[in-house]
């Protein structure tokens, strides 16, 4: 009772709180007595919910001790007491399911009630119905299929970790051992991951608790492993993100134990491999990994055994991470020494990253940003110490790595912290006892010894290298590292060690780059040469020598190089005589053609050295005319040191002294003179003229010992005192005319390269170069300009900015001087030249610049007083005024000047220009004069931006800068004008056209100048500046007085292409008068078109009014070339007023400007209509280009001015036309008909559907453009037609258009296919939807019906355009909007019956497609659906129409559109349709069509609606409505037959609402029911009519079968006659042949009538009827007929009838079965079976007797079958192991004490009837329970193991067999009785053998399924002999080959159990020699059967049967010899089995 479950529970409760401490929590809540007492039936949610909670925690806990004997006694009160199989299944199986694979599992599993369970336990039933434990490959598959269960398992693992993580308990905290929840988890999840499809993210979501509890620390050891383990398969079958990695690693890192720590490792590999790659480790898995004890041997077991390459992504972050953090604690220094020295070579290639990590780390290179000083000394420190581990094992990736940091350390500029030595000292330091000299043999080891610290070292490596020679070449393995150290060798601090290494023969080719080799030379050089050090000088000469003579020799394209490091120490400074001796030499050597003059013989004295070079070097320029050489030299200069430079500009100076004229040396000597130049402006610092005296020799440039001294001392002094001589030498030799010293033609500017920017460098060097600037003047003088005027040039561009303040000021300084020593007398021209020069700097905002400026305007005026003096005024009559007068005027002008400027020094300079204003006219006037006179642009900028800058009127400025304008022209259209000059260009521009009348008044020189910058070859800047002189004002005063300069204005301003071009343009008002001449000067016209045009106010005068009537008239008498003529030149300006038109709005004269643009359409189409020589190719280009810009115009003007919306209207429309049939121009086609959608917009209705909408359609005019093929279709020209159809598309639709409608859509037969819905829906989309499909909608079907050869289109395309189109509007519209068009096919149909029929039948078709497929009377959809009703009903009521028409056409299309609306309408509205056209409708074929009608309504999904409860009334009136017909005498049979079938669908969708009316005639329909009433019908055979009435047989049973499904009870009065009928049906159809269509129909109909009894509430009253059901059901002629429902039927009979009403019926059916066939009475069988596995046990016992009966009875069909004919061995086979499942079944469900007595009647069965067919029998069952009962069986078979022992000792033979238990004396004294009356029955040898397999078999399983020591060595001793002897036996001949193969597998496999089960080599010895004896049998099938049987044996045994060798191996030696091949090969293979086993070869003891 509950009260002992109680007590034993807490008894249990108690020992397990013993074990575990956290039990106790659990006392009070669920074993106290106030627990006991609680109904869980009557608390409540909260309280059960507790409840629940606690049990579920208890579960957890108790997982562990599943199998602990207290658990079940606290499992069954659980049970008992609180429920826990209803409402704790999932708690429960998550406790055992660990255990999954035992006898415990499965009794819980049994306990449990799953059918409350979720889904995904719905597997276990097989477990609690068989009793086998699941696998855990199912439970895998489960996981895998069914993601509640993979999450299930995830939570509990996750809870299981927890619990083992909480883990107290003496058992768990202790046990070291791995529990099975610890590893049974981990396992099953790693299988699922691995066959899974994907892993989620949810599921990685859900596997992190568990991994974080398995990887923490404090996890035990089992549940830390499994976690690792589960960690690597999720990073190998998941993508895990970055954060995730990171983490997990940390954890494993944290986590880590030496035990485990390898796992560990290759976890985090796994990682690593499937993340992106890393340089280091995170920091903080990183910090706990090192932590690990032993992981230096770990990693370098993990390297070891996989590889480094695949160890690659954990191992090199993890070096790297050493290195980096090796001077931070010395424990990460340890470590990585360690791995070092335990990694061995697998290491190796992490070593090179690992030492660059930590070179970074002390400051080396590659180390990317600064270092702090104390890092990089503590990783120095560490460096030290890593160092010598990795020289002693791993030497050669030290080398490498060193290497690569010094080259990255010569590359490199950075410096190395404070405190960190070169990389070399280092080295040096560390590895000095390592390689104390170099040794022979390797590259390596030389290359070691030249970065040794020990200079005595590194000489020895040079000289090693020097005496190897080639054979250091041939044999180096390293060369790259040599070569580093032979290029820091050169700069080697040693001059020794330099000197040996530039010396090297080999050099070149060591280091193998002759650029880096050149340039380290090269640096070596200067170093040594700025060194006084006589050691140095050696390096230097090497250094030389390799750079000007072996290198050059080497490579060629040096020379020139070396040429440049030459000119450096040719001169004899600082590298001294020696040297340059030595460059002399090698200079004549080098073949360079500059030194091709330097002797052989050199002197030894270094004067005459330096200027014999320096000579032979400048004859050798002067000689080259050509002037590349000093270029060359010139170009050089840049990068030569001081000495190179100054001998470079002797050696020009040289050249330039040379007789004869060298253009190429004098400015050659100039540019060097400028790039030597000093840079500050205080110039050379010479203290005086003379300072070049006694420094060269003579006049020249030739130095002598003084200058060589200054140099060596002071180089860049001497090189100062260089260029005042330089400069001297070229002031006097050369003429200044040659470089641009006079006034005229220099438009560069002053500060441009040549000698004419001499001054500006000698005027910053103020007084120190007078005697230069001297003689620099006095050859201006010399060309014939005067210094004046040249100084004054240079003081006017001061003043303008072109050059320094501080030059202008000084050349004002040096003017007064000038003028004083001119020789010339003062003109006039010259005094008022250089007066108004003077403007300038006397405006000036610098106080200097005026100041000095003042001082040369007095001494100007001294001097035109003096000059004016001298002159004797001349007057005479009619004679201009003299000179003396105009020197007056200057002189007045002059005076007035210095007055006010006097003045303006301290005020303000505005004052000068008040000068120049107060002064009169003429004063101004000559001013003008001068500055248009002026050839220098400099001054005349000076003047227009400084004192001329408002000054006079703009005509008189423009007038007196005539010639500067044109010229500024000239120079702005160059192709690349200076900025100064187009600064000045615009300049001029904003001075000339300043007010708003300037550009009507201006001179035409000034208007050419501003047209030139407006043209397209002018610059940008002129053009912005020229545009921004064009304002709204001064544009209207242009227009209004000077229309000539207006119209070409506009012109260019229609060309210019700059944004402000644009900007300018919406600035200013244009109307017609303004646009209309440009258009009419593209073409010539009649006189009337001329007359408007001179009437134009903007006409450009009258002598082009002439020429435009000449040529008007001369047009017009021309034959043949009627209309206007096109003139290509002035259509460029056209086409640009007719972008214009395109953004611009004309409000002024729109009329005229239509007029002028028709006209000039008008002639682009005639010039088009010629031939093609009459315009050029270009011309048509434009005309193509023309046309639509023209037609866009006029559609803008008409848009815009409403009042010529309505004119001119048909000469519109006519251009429009034409311009549509243009076929190769889309763009004019598409202008056209924007035109034409603008006409239609603006023109009032009646004139668009009388004008322009007959145009368009009658004319074809848009055929053209939708007629064009797809590979011409253009994009603008469809958009523009479709917004023309719109436009026209009010008038088009209109109700009195038909016709035009109808011409429309005929026309579109001429359009290509692609563009006809678009131009349609174009049309469409303008109106109401529905309004404009109704009306184009029949249209289209009515140009369908007519003949295809009147509605064939001319391009050939498919004559079913129109209802294609139809359908492609139907279906690309709305489903409302569509439905409605449709339904307009009503009234638009009455035009005939083709129209009709056309029109129902396309209606129909377009109901079964889009958009009606979509509709729904569900959901979102159901509004549309009735919506749809209305315009459906009128289909619907049109169709009933036709389907009663007069001709055949009309009734197929009625029911073809009937049909259609089946799927649409609405339930209870087709059904009144159907219903009404089957009453009305007179013909049999119209009833029967719609009533099929209504049947494939109702198939269909939407046929569902009238399940609804508002139809139930329409479903009732219709069952009443068809029932009434179908009784009615006058209905055909064929009609009755749709009736039925009509009515089974509706029962299958109302049957509730309709079996009141339909029962009663449907069971009068069934034949064999009380009333059976004949059906005859005149006129029909009787085959026919026997056909149709099966058929309302099969459908009234289906529709009383959909009845019983819904409303069962309602057929209980008609119940038995159904029942009756059903088996009628059954009986008359067993010989129906399954191709009678009618009879198939019929038995299927019965059998899903009786299915749906079974299912329904009468299935309980089927009983009177079973047994002969069943005995059909079992009949496999039904069978064959109706497959698979038959074997459904028997399925579901245990299922809906109870064990008391079926095993009775079904058992009394087994002879008919048998008698039927085999496969019958597996059947029975079978459904038997599944009974009996869902009976309870209590039910089961009460048949048990009955079953069991059945089962005896099948198992004799074997002995049955031996007497019998027909039935195979198959068969019999197949019939048997179903009787055995069946057996298996009913013990399953007893209990033991049932059993046994069951087991004991199985025994004494076998032996009623001696013989091998009931033992085989009896041995198949012992082979089933065995396999199923396992151990628990093995104690009922001890009475089986005699019988079971003389089977297979051959006892058996003929004779009876021992009985298994022996009867009493009375049974026995019956049974001889018996025995002497009966037969013996003679078994054949087949059976015999049958007889042996079965035991064998269950031998086997008996072995196989005992573990409680059944089989000891007695039985197994007694069984040994039998087992043998089969061995020997010889198979008859007649036994099949499977049946012998079976018996050779199970003899094998029972002589194997037994093995295993003997346990010991007691056992094993006599067992091997028994079967080791029959090798020795004569035969040899015999001999392989036992050699396979030993090979079984030691592939179970393995390494135990070692101790069997010894016997074997004799054995083995003669089987070696065997006659048979095939046994040698066995034993061959056998021997190597065993060799493999014991390590030996064992052929040695054959």
């Amino acid at each position: 009772d509950l009260r002992s479950i109680h007590e034993g529970a807490v008894a249990a409760h108690q020992e397990l709180c013993v074990r575990e401490p956290r039990f106790e929590a659990f006392t009070k809540s669920l074993f106290s007595k106030g627990a006991v007492e609680l109904n869980r039936e009557v608390q409540d949610r909260e309280t059960n919910a507790k409840l629940n909670a606690s049990l579920e925690a208890y579960l957890r806990v108790l997982s562990p001790y599943f199998l602990h004997p207290a658990c079940a006694s606290v499992l069954e009160y659980f049970i008992r007491r609180f429920s826990l199989h209803v409402y704790g299944v999932e708690a429960a199986v998550a406790c055992a399911l660990p255990f999954h694979s035992t006898p415990e599992f499965v009794r819980l599993v049994q306990a449990m009630r799953l059918e409350r369970a979720a889904p995904m336990w719905e597997f276990l039933r097989t477990v609690k119905e068989t009793g086998a434990p699941p696998p855990r490959e199912q439970l895998v598959r489960r996981c895998v299929k069914d993601v509640g269960l993979l999450r299930f398992v995830c939570d509990a693992a996750v809870s299981a970790a927890v619990s083992a993580g909480a883990a107290v308990g003496e058992h768990l905290a202790s046990d070291k051992t791995a529990t099975p929840a610890a590893t049974f988890y981990p396992v099953l999840l790693i299988e699922t991951l691995t066959i899974r499809p994907k892993v989620e993210e949810e599921l990685v979501r859900r596997l992190l608790p568990y991994l974080d509890e398995g990887l923490s620390p404090s996890a035990r050891d089992d549940l830390h492993v499994g976690a690792l383990m589960l960690t690597a398969q999720l990073a190998g079958r998941a993508a895990l993100s970055p954060d995730l990695t990171v983490s997990l690693m940390e954890s494993i890192a944290k986590g880590m134990r030496p035990s485990h720590g390898l796992v560990a490792l290759q976890t985090m590999l796994q990682l690593l491999r499937k993340a992106p790659a890393a340089t280091s480790l995170p920091p903080r898995a990183f910090k706990h990994l090192v932590k690990l004890e032993g992981l230096p041997a770990l990693a370098a077991t993990l390297s070891g055994r996989i590889g480094a390459a695949r160890a690659r992504p954990l191992l090199e972050p993890l070096m790297r991470s050493l290195a980096q953090f090796a001077g931070v604690h010395a424990n990460y220094e340890s470590t990585l020494s360690s791995l070092l020295r335990a990694g061995g070579s697998t290491l190796a290639p992490f070593v090179v990253p690992t030492l660059s990590a930590l070179l970074a780390e002390c400051g080396y290179p590659p180390a990317t940003g600064d270092v702090a000083p104390e890092q990089a000394t503590a990783s120095l420190a560490a460096l030290r110490r890593i160092l010598p581990v990795l020289e002693a094992h791993f030497p050669s990736e030290l080398d490498a790595g060193l290497n690569a940091t010094m080259r990255s350390s010569n590359r490199s500029s950075s410096t190395l912290p404070t405190g960190v030595p070169p990389l070399a000292e280092v080295l040096g330091a560390v590895l000095s006892g390592a390689s104390s000299q170099p040794l022979e043999g390797t590259n390596t080891t030389l290359g070691a010894a030249l970065e040794h610290p020990s200079v005595g070292v590194r000489e020895a490596s040079l000289r090693r290298l020097a005496e190897l020679g080639d054979e250091a070449i041939s044999a180096g393995r390293h060369q790259d590292q040599l070569a580093d150290g032979l290029l820091r060798r050169i700069a080697d601090e040693s001059n020794t060690v330099a000197t040996l290494a530039l010396k090297l023969q080999t050099l070149p080719i060591l280091v193998g780059d002759d650029a880096a080799l050149f340039e380290a030379a090269k640096a070596r050089l200067s170093s040594s040469c700025s060194s006084s050090s006589g050691a140095e000088l050696g390096v230097a000469k090497a250094a030389l020598d390799l750079l000007a003579g072996a290198l050059p020799r080497r490579n060629p394209a040096l020379r020139e190089s070396a040429a440049e490091i030459l000119f450096g120490v040719l001169l004899p400074l600082s590298g001294g005589r020696k040297l340059a001796m030595m460059a002399a030499r090698l200079a004549r050597a080098l073949g360079h053609p500059i030194f091709a003059n330097i002797d052989e013989s050199l002197p030894g004295d270094r004067v005459v050295l330096a200027r014999r070079v320096i000579q032979a070097v400048g004859t050798a320029l002067a000689a080259d005319s050509t002037g590349k050489s000093a270029e060359w030299c010139t170009s050089k200069i840049g990068s030569l040191p001081h000495s190179g430079k100054q001998f470079i500009l002797l050696a020009l100076a040289s050249a330039a002294s040379e007789e004869g004229l060298n253009k190429g040396v004098i400015a050659s000597l100039w540019r060097a003179i400028q790039e030597t130049w000093p840079s500050d402006e205080s110039g050379p610092g010479l203290n005086g003229d003379d300072a070049t005296d006694g420094l060269f020799e003579g006049t020249g440039c030739l130095p002598t010992q003084a200058f060589l001294e200054a140099s060596t001392q002071n180089v860049s002094h001497a090189t100062g005192l260089l260029h005042s001589r330089a400069l001297l030498t070229l002031f006097e030799k050369a003429p200044a005319a040659e470089f641009g010293f006079s006034d005229g033609g220099s438009s560069q500017g002053m500060a441009a390269d040549g000698l004419a920017g001499a001054f500006e460098r000698l005027a910053l060097g103020g007084d120190a170069y007078a005697a230069h600037t001297e003689a620099m003047l006095a050859a201006v003088s010399s060309s014939g300009t005067p210094p004046a005027r040249f100084l004054v040039k240079y003081a006017a561009a001061g003043a303008a900015g072109f050059v320094r303040v501080k030059v202008a000021v000084r050349a004002l300084q040096l003017f007064p001087s000038a003028l004083a020593a001119a020789a010339a007398p003062m003109t006039s021209q010259d005094a008022l030249d250089l007066a108004v020069a003077l403007l300038a700097p006397l405006s000036h905002s610098h106080t200097g610049m005026r100041r000095h400026a003042l001082v040369a305007m007095r001494a100007l005026s001294s001097a035109c007083e003096s000059s004016a003096s001298a002159k004797t005024p001349k007057r005479g009559r009619g004679r201009t005024a003299p000179e003396g007068d105009k020197l007056a005027s200057a002189l007045d002008f002059v005076t007035g000047t210095i007055a006010k400027a006097t003045e303006a020094i301290a005020d303000d300079p505005a004052h000068v220009r008040e000068a120049l204003l107060e002064a009169s006219a003429l004063t101004v006037a000559a001013i003008y004069g001068v500055v248009a006179g002026m050839e220098s642009m400099e001054v005349a900028a000076a003047l227009l931006l400084g004192p001329l800058a408002g000054v006079g009127a703009p005509k008189q400025k423009a007038e007196a800068l005539g010639p500067l304008l044109q010229r500024l022209r000239a120079l702005c259209t160059e192709a690349a004008p200076s900025a100064p000059v187009l600064a000045l260009g615009g300049t001029a521009l904003r001075e000339l056209f300043s007010e708003p009348d300037a550009l009507t008044n201006i001179g035409d020189t000034a208007w050419d100048f501003f047209m030139g910058a407006l043209s397209l070859q002018a610059p940008a800047m002129l053009k912005v500046a020229a545009l921004t002189c064009v304002s709204a004002e001064a544009w209207s005063t242009l227009r209004r007085d000077a229309p000539t300069r207006n119209a070409d204005l506009l012109i260019a301003l229609l060309h210019v292409d700059a944004l402000e071009a644009h900007s300018t343009l919406e600035r200013i008002t244009l109307g017609g008068t303004d646009i209309s001449p440009i258009l009419a000067s593209a073409y010539e016209n009649d006189s009337e078109m001329v007359d408007a045009v001179e009437h134009t106010p903007s006409a450009r005068g009258e002598k082009r009014r002439r020429e435009a009537r000449s040529k008007a008239t001369r047009a017009t008498t021309e034959g043949g070339k009627e209309g206007p003529r096109l003139l290509v030149k002035g259509l460029r300006d056209a086409i640009a007023a007719l972008e214009l038109l395109q953004w611009k709005q004309i409000s002024e004269s729109p009329k005229l400007l239509l007029e002028t643009t028709r006209a000039l359409l008008a002639a682009l189409l005639h010039s088009l209509a010629l031939p093609a020589a009459e315009i050029a190719e270009e011309g048509a280009a434009s005309v193509a280009y023309a046309l639509p810009l023209g037609l866009r115009a006029i559609a803008q003007v008409r848009a815009v001015a409403s009042s010529e919306a309505e004119t001119a209207l048909e000469s519109d429309l006519e251009l429009a036309v034409a311009n549509l049939e243009q076929e190769g121009n889309p763009d004019a086609r598409a202008a056209a008909l924007e035109l034409l959608t603008v006409m239609a917009e603006k023109a009032p209705p009646e004139m668009l559907a009388s004008g322009l909408l007959t145009l368009v359609v009658d004319s074809g005019a848009l055929r053209s453009v939708y007629a064009a093929p797809r590979r011409e279709d253009d994009a603008p020209a469809q958009r523009a037609l479709k917004a023309a159809l719109a436009a026209l598309a009010p008038a088009l639709l209109r109700e009195d258009a038909g016709s035009l409608l109808e011409s429309f859509v005929q026309g579109l037969a001429g359009a290509a296919a692609h563009r006809r819905r678009a131009l349609l829906q174009a049309v469409l989309s303008a109106q109401e939807p529905r309004q404009g499909l109704s009306r184009v909608l029949p249209v289209l079907l009515a140009l369908s019906v007519e003949a295809p050869e009147e509605c064939e289109a001319d391009d050939g395309s498919d004559p079913a355009w129109a209802e294609g189109l139809a359908t492609e509007l139907v279906q690309g519209g709305d489903v409302v909007d569509s439905a409605c068009a449709l339904a307009a096919l009503v009234s638009a149909s009455s035009g005939g019956n083709a129209l009709a029929s056309k029109c129902a039948n396309f209606a129909a078709k377009r109901l079964r497609g889009r958009p009606f497929s979509s509709v729904s009377f569900d959901g979102d959809a159901a509004e549309t659906a009735r919506e749809l009703q209305q315009p459906l009903g009128s289909l619907a009521e049109w169709a009933l129409h036709l389907s009663q028409g007069s001709s055949g056409a009309e009734r197929k299309a009625g029911q073809n559109l009937l049909e259609a609306l089946s799927g649409r309408l609405a339930p209870e509205q087709l059904l009144g349709f159907v219903t009404e056209l089957v009453g009305q409708a007179r013909q049999t074929k119209v009833q029967t069509s719609a009533l099929q009608l209504g049947t494939t309504f109702l198939r269909s999904p939407r046929g569902a609606g009238l399940g609804n409860p508002d139809a139930a009334t329409a479903v009732e009136a219709t069952g009443k409505a068809l029932v009434g017909l179908s009784s009615a005498a006058t209905t055909a049979v064929v009609t009755r037959v749709s009736i039925w079938e009509l009515l089974a669908e509706l029962s299958a969708r109302a049957g509730a609402a309709l079996a009141p009316v339909v029962i009663g005639p449907a069971v009068q329909a069934i034949p064999g029911h009380d009333s059976d009433e004949a059906m005859t019908q005149a006129g029909e055979e009787e085959d026919d009519l026997d056909m149709h009435s099966k058929k309302i047989t099969a459908f009234a049973l289906d529709t009383l079968a959909r009845i019983a499904e819904q409303k069962a009870m309602s057929l209980m009065p008609s119940f038995p006659s159904i029942l009756r009928g059903v088996l009628h049906v059954i009986s008359d159809t067993e010989e129906a042949r399954e191709e009678d269509d009618a009879d198939l129909q019929r038995l299927q109909s019965a059998l899903k009538m009786f299915s749906a009894i079974l299912d329904s509430e009468l299935s309980g009253f089927v009983s009177p009827s079973l047994p002969s059901i069943l005995r059909k059901l079992l009949d496999p002629r039904i069978g064959e007929i109706v497959p698979d429902m038959p074997d459904s039927i028997l399925a579901r009979l245990p299922e809906t009838l109870a064990p008391r009403i079926l095993l009775t019926p079904l058992f009394a059916a087994w002879q008919d079965a048998l008698r039927l066939s085999a496969g019958a009475a597996v059947k029975l069988l079978t459904t038997a079976e599944t009974a009996v596995a869902r009976m309870d046990p209590r039910t089961a016992g009460a048949h048990s007797d009955a079953i069991f009966r059945q089962c005896l009875q099948a198992l004799d069909v074997r002995r049955a079958a031996a007497t019998a004919e027909g039935m195979s061995k198959a068969d019999v086979d197949d019939v048997e192991a179903r009787a055995v499942s069946l057996l298996v079944a009913l013990v399953l469900k007893l209990s033991e004490v049932t059993f046994k007595p069951l087991f004991m009647q199985l025994m004494e069965w076998s032996q009623a009837r001696a013989g091998p067919a009931r033992s085989a029998a009896l041995f198949a069952c012992v082979e089933a329970l065995a396999d199923t009962l396992k151990s628990v069986f093995l104690p009922h078979c001890k009475p089986l193991m005699p019988s079971l022992t003389a089977v297979l000792a051959g006892d058996s033979g003929n004779a009876v067999a021992a009985p298994l238990i022996r009867p009493s004396k009375k049974r026995r004294g019956a049974e001889n009785e018996v025995a002497a009356v009966q037969e013996k029955e003679e078994a054949a040898p087949s059976a015999e053998w049958h007889q042996r397999l079965a035991a064998l078999r269950a031998l086997r399983q008996l072995c196989a399924c005992d573990t409680i020591g059944f089989f000891d060595s007695a039985r197994l001793e007694a069984l040994l002999a039998p087992v043998a002897s089969q061995f020997r036996l010889a198979p008859p001949p007649e036994l099949a080959p499977e049946t012998r193969s079976a018996f050779e597998d199970a003899l094998v496999s029972c002589l194997e159990k037994m093995v295993v089960v003997s346990g010991s080599d007691a056992m094993w010895r006599p067992i091997n020699r028994e079967v080791l004896m029959v090798t020795r049998s004569e035969r040899a099938e015999a001999r392989l059967l036992a050699l396979r049987a030993v090979e079984e044996v030691v592939e179970t045994l393995r390494e135990d049967y070692l101790s069997l060798l010894p016997e074997t191996i004799p054995f083995l030696s003669e089987l070696m010899e065997d006659t048979d091949e095939t046994v040698q090969q066995t034993t061959r293979r056998l021997l190597a089995n065993l060799s493999q086993l014991s390590g030996e070869d064992l052929h040695e003891y054959l």
